[in-house]
């Protein structure tokens, strides 16, 4: 598709600024989706592992079962390690995605009604209705959303990782 000299700086690699907007809305939307998927499969996985590993610590002691422990233990271990890297990578597409949107509604002329521009408005300013949320706002301070899916599985490391001293515990 050949552009106009004149509509130069309104189209983004051939495509209008319209288009390139829905486009990015929709990679930002469906990003923000998968972070949220990407921590329910951990949790699922997690949870998993722990009741397998609490299981199996309730059986007699043997030598096969300070293995098995120490196992389930180091498999949660690596798979909190890979989740918090899948985590990283999507928060930081979606932080793409997030100053990719917001630099098209300025050019767009929509910086204060898009979704990019508004949710900023929402967290920082103040300017929405006043919801349930805002008495509890202070929390987000000290861990906003979008770290949840790195902190928590953070978080299980350190409960594997003793999980993996009481496996040769008795």
């Amino acid at each position: 598709m050949q552009v106009e000299p004149e509509k130069a700086e309104d189209s983004v690699a051939g495509c209008s600024i319209e288009s390139a907007y829905q486009a990015i809305n929709q990679h930002w939307a469906h990003a923000e989706q998968e972070r949220w998927s990407i921590l329910y499969n951990f949790l699922t996985a997690s949870s998993i592992l722990l009741l397998a590993w609490a299981t199996i610590f309730g059986t007699d002691a043997s030598t096969i079962r300070a293995t098995v422990l120490a196992l389930l233990s180091l498999g949660g271990m690596i798979i909190s390690g890979l989740w918090i890297m899948i985590g990283c990578r999507v928060n930081t597409f979606i932080r793409k995605y997030g100053e990719l949107g917001e630099a098209a509604e300025v050019r767009l002329h929509i910086d204060g009604l898009g979704p990019f521009h508004g949710g900023e408005n929402l967290r920082h300013d103040k300017r929405g209705p006043k919801t349930t949320a805002d008495t509890l706002q202070w929390v987000g301070t000290l861990i906003p959303s979008r770290y949840f899916v790195a902190v928590i599985p953070g978080i299980f490391l350190l409960v594997y990782l003793i999980l993996f001293v009481l496996s040769f515990w008795s």
